[in-house]
């Protein structure tokens, strides 16, 4: 609680840039007075839990979000990422999921580069047993949001959920 008062594009938790992170469990927290609201100097504000730039494969269940200043979950373009049975109250908004850079091709997208410079480690028979959805992956869709599944989110008191629809 009371974190991200004095900075923008940040969270009590965040974690971004990559599709590469695997397992990774956000569960039953209470997250509570995070945040400013956004104004004339703030273009982005602050969530409960970010999820940045193609940050992948998290499940975040069971959280409690009060009065936090933006979204309680923002999915910032990440894929196979779960939400689920979370609660935001008294907030900007409730749940958030975009669609970054999709559709501009992967030259465009930042995270296509690390992809590849990765791509020996995450494209072997280790990898490709443990998580086959990225060792399947289509890298000219990496900035589409494939596989996030949105459930038993309840928003009261809040703005809205915005989840980009593929």
């Amino acid at each position: 609680y009371d974190v991200c008062t004095d900075t923008d594009d940040a969270a009590a938790i965040y974690a971004g840039r990559s599709l590469l992170p695997r397992g990774n469990v956000i569960r039953y927290n209470y997250f509570h007075e995070v945040g400013h609201y956004k104004n004339k100097t703030s273009n982005y504000g602050s969530h409960a839990i970010y999820l940045d730039d193609g940050y992948s494969s998290a499940d975040v269940v069971g959280n409690v979000c009060e009065n936090i200043a933006n979204y309680g979950v923002f999915v910032g373009g990440g894929r196979d990422n779960v939400i689920f049975n979370n609660v935001v109250i008294n907030s900007g908004g409730g749940v958030f999921c975009d669609a970054r850079y999709s559709g501009l091709g992967r030259e465009s997208d930042m995270r296509y580069e690390g992809l590849m410079q990765a791509e020996n480690m995450w494209r072997n028979d280790i990898w490709k047993e443990a998580f086959p959805e990225l060792y399947n992956i289509d890298l000219d869709t990496t900035g589409t949001p494939s596989g996030n599944v949105f459930e038993n989110n309840v928003t009261y008191n809040s703005g809205s959920n915005n989840i980009y629809a593929e």
